[in-house]
């Protein structure tokens, strides 16, 4: 029986690599093909209600054939918006321009954190620092780079949020390029032959809604952030917020104790990372937090509605928390 089972998992593998729409096509032939069965079975013994069952059923997956006739053209225009989009990069598909945006910003998440670690090791390397004097016989030191230390607290927490960041955008990327790769072609054959039968036409549904959730709306998350954030760097009020931040520096002088001079220039290094502040923001709130949260919203409300549109009411709280 496991044999059995392995091989016939091995002989749907090629499926869950072909286009969605050919293995869509490929479910629907074998619910009608189990329809048809059923119904020979029902003239076979002379049942009326397996007749009515199995015209019932049928009726379903006519309906159920319209709504991947819809999905397919929702596909096409979703594409074809993506396509026309300058934040594709002549990306072939929604899900590709949103695998592309995310990777451009974790890599600029990471370029950030590079700075934020240099500036970090460049400023406790001044704050480190310490100076002393011999005189007939004895001496003293004295370490008056102390002010520097302030700045360790904003740099450790600068560091934290851009890597939290990072791990954000990670995740959601993963979240679509699997829903690409397994989502239509995995979840929705499945779910539109369970959707066949009404025992089992619950646990269809939602697998269907959850494949075309994850493959079209958390991608379209992505890339409408992406358009606000293209309108925003159009917007005069932007240009405070773009650009790259620079790599924070200062130069402390050990051996002179008296106020002023060590002061001023850590208060300096200060100023120039409150003034990188906003570039920071750009990226880590827009993109990094903004984007993943508008994909995830959309995906479980779309998941809540296409749920409703198959005729089946199920909790998805537990998901929604889970996210």
């Amino acid at each position: 029986m496991k044999l059995k089972a392995l091989l016939f998992a091995l002989a749907l593998m090629p499926l869950a690599f072909a286009a969605w729409q050919s293995v869509a096509a490929m479910a629907i032939m074998i619910s009608v093909l189990i329809l048809a069965a059923l119904y020979a079975v029902a003239i076979g013994v002379g049942s009326e209600e397996l007749k009515a069952l199995s015209k019932d059923e049928f009726y379903q997956l006519l309906v159920l054939v319209l709504m991947m006739v819809v999905l397919l053209g929702t596909d096409g225009i979703l594409n074809s918006i993506s396509q026309n989009s300058a934040l594709t990069q002549g990306q072939p598909t929604l899900q590709d321009a949103a695998i592309a945006s995310l990777a451009d910003t974790q890599q600029a998440l990471s370029d950030d954190l590079g700075i934020i670690a240099n500036s970090d090791r460049a400023i406790a390397k001044q704050a480190s620092q310490a100076d002393s004097c011999t005189l007939a016989g004895g001496g003293y030191s004295v370490s008056a780079c102390g002010g520097f230390t302030m700045l360790g607290t904003p740099f450790s927490l600068a560091g934290s949020i851009i890597g939290y960041a990072i791990a954000e955008v990670a995740s959601v990327k993963t979240l679509v390029d699997l829903s690409k790769q397994f989502a239509l072609s995995l979840f929705l054959p499945i779910g539109i032959i369970l959707r066949t039968f009404k025992f089992s036409r619950g646990a269809g549904s939602f697998l269907i809604a959850f494949g075309i959730s994850a493959f079209l709306l958390a991608p379209a998350g992505i890339i409408f952030v992406d358009m606000l954030n293209e309108q925003f760097l159009a917007s005069p009020y932007a240009a405070d917020y773009a650009g790259e931040p620079s790599t924070i520096s200062a130069d402390c002088e050990p051996g002179v104790p008296w106020g002023g001079l060590n002061e001023n220039n850590a208060i300096g290094a200060y100023k120039d990372l409150k003034e990188d502040l906003r570039k920071y923001l750009m990226i880590v709130l827009l993109k990094a937090t903004l984007g993943p949260v508008v994909a995830l919203l959309l995906f479980i409300g779309g998941l809540r509605a296409l749920m409703s549109l198959f005729g089946t009411e199920v909790d998805v709280s537990i998901i929604a928390r889970f996210i």
